[in-house]
C-alpha cells in the first residue's frame, strides 16, 4: 500500500513538473534603479478581502508575470499549489484555508494606491503593508462562526510594527488599471487554517484592476521568493501541513500506520516517510528529492546566471479599509 502511495504521488508530481516547474507589502526596485519616480498623488486605502491561488495550470498562467524577460511565464510555486490542490482533494483544500485566513483575519493586508486620478495616471505607487488590530475583530464570537466582519467596508486597522514601510511599486493607471514594478514586495498566504506564510517578494509585479475609491477589482500580484525564504518558511508551512493531514488520516500504528485506505495521509506518508516509523520530520520534508525538484529555483534575480529564487503569481481583491499611511 505505501509503494502504491508513492507511484501516485510521483504521478502528480510529474504533472507539476509539467506545468512549467501562498498577498503583500515590501519595496524598493531590485535592481536598484535610482531612476525610478517617486509616486504622486492622494492615497486611498483598502484592505484585502480575497486571496486566489491557481486551482489549474491555466490559471497559474494567468496570474503569473515574465519576472525575467525570457518570453515565458514565472509562476513555479502557483503551479506547485494548483498540483497539490489537485492530489489532495478534500484533505488538502489550500483555497479553502487562505479563504479562511482572510476572513479570520490571520492574513491581514493593508494596500495604498497613491495617484492624481484613478482612471489614468502617471507616477502611481501601489503600496501593501502586513496590518494589525482590525475593528470590528474579524470574527463575531471566540468560536468562528461568522467571519469577516472587518471586510465591509467600514473597517479601522494599524499597520503592524513588522511591516516595511517602504512597500511601494510605480507605475502606470490607464484605464482604470494600474501596472507597476519591478519592485520588492511581500505576501502572505496560508497552507492551513489559522497561520500564515509571510513571503518575501524581489523582481515584484502588480496589475490592479478595477479601481475605485471604494473597492479594487480582480488583480495578480507576482514575484520571486529567495531561496532562504523557501527554506526557513515555505518548507516548515509545508511539513505543517503535511503533518496535519497524516494526524486526520491516520493513528500512527499498525498496517500502513493506521491510515484510512487510499486517503491523502497515506499517500503523502508513502512519499515523505523515509524511515517509515509513520511520521515525517521536517529534515525528511527539506531533503526529500522530489521536494528539492519541485522548489528549485527558477528565476534568476541578481543577473549572475543561476538562478535563486522561486517565482510565484496569485489574485486578490480589495475593499476600501481605514489606517495611518506610515
Amino acid at each position: 500500500m505505501r509503494l502504491l502511495a508513492r507511484s501516485t504521488f510521483f504521478a502528480v508530481a510529474t504533472a507539476a513538473l509539467s506545468f512549467g516547474l501562498v498577498a503583500c507589502g515590501g519595496g524598493g526596485d531590485d535592481d536598484d534603479d535610482d531612476d525610478t519616480p517617486e509616486p504622486v498623488g492622494d492615497h486611498y486605502h483598502y484592505v484585502v478581502d480575497s486571496v486566489e491561488i491557481p486551482l489549474d495550470s491555466d490559471q497559474a498562467e494567468e496570474l503569473g508575470f515574465d519576472l525575467d524577460g525570457d518570453g515565458t511565464i514565472d509562476n513555479q510555486l502557483g503551479n506547485i499549489l494548483s498540483a497539490l490542490v489537485q492530489a489532495g482533494g478534500e484533505s488538502l483544500d489550500l483555497q479553502a484555508s487562505i479563504d479562511s485566513g482572510v476572513a479570520d483575519g490571520s492574513i491581514l493586508l493593508l494596500a495604498d494606491l497613491q495617484a492624481e486620478a484613478l482612471t489614468s495616471a502617471t507616477n502611481a505607487g501601489f503600496s501593501v503593508y502586513l496590518g494589525a488590530n482590525p475593528s470590528p475583530a474579524p470574527c463575531a464570537d471566540e468560536n468562528d462562526m461568522v467571519c469577516g466582519l472587518h471586510l465591509a467596508g467600514t473597517g479601522t486597522f494599524d499597520v503592524d510594527p513588522s511591516s516595511p514601510t517602504d512597500a511601494t511599486v510605480v507605475g502606470n493607471i490607464s484605464g482604470g488599471t494600474f501596472l507597476g514594478g519591478p519592485g520588492n514586495l511581500s505576501m502572505q498566504i496560508s497552507l492551513n487554517e489559522g497561520t500564515s506564510i509571510d513571503l518575501t517578494l524581489v523582481q515584484a509585479r502588480a496589475e490592479v484592476s478595477g479601481i475605485a475609491e471604494g473597492a479594487l477589482g480582480a488583480s495578480r500580484i507576482g514575484g520571486a521568493v529567495p531561496e532562504e525564504n523557501v527554506q526557513n518558511d515555505v518548507i516548515p508551512a509545508v511539513h505543517t501541513t503535511i503533518s496535519d493531514v497524516i494526524s486526520e488520516d491516520c493513528t500512527g500504528t499498525g498496517t500502513d500506520c493506521g491510515c484510512t485506505a487510499d486517503s491523502t495521509g497515506l499517500t503523502v506518508l508513502g512519499i515523505f516517510d523515509e524511515d517509515e516509523d509513520c511520521t515525517v520530520t521536517l529534515e525528511e520534508i527539506r531533503t526529500n528529492s522530489l521536494i528539492v525538484t519541485l522548489l528549485r529555483s527558477d528565476v534568476d534575480t541578481d543577473g549572475d546566471g543561476t538562478a535563486d529564487a522561486l517565482s510565484i503569481g496569485v489574485g486578490a481583491t480589495a475593499i476600501s479599509g481605514t489606517f495611518t499611511q506610515p
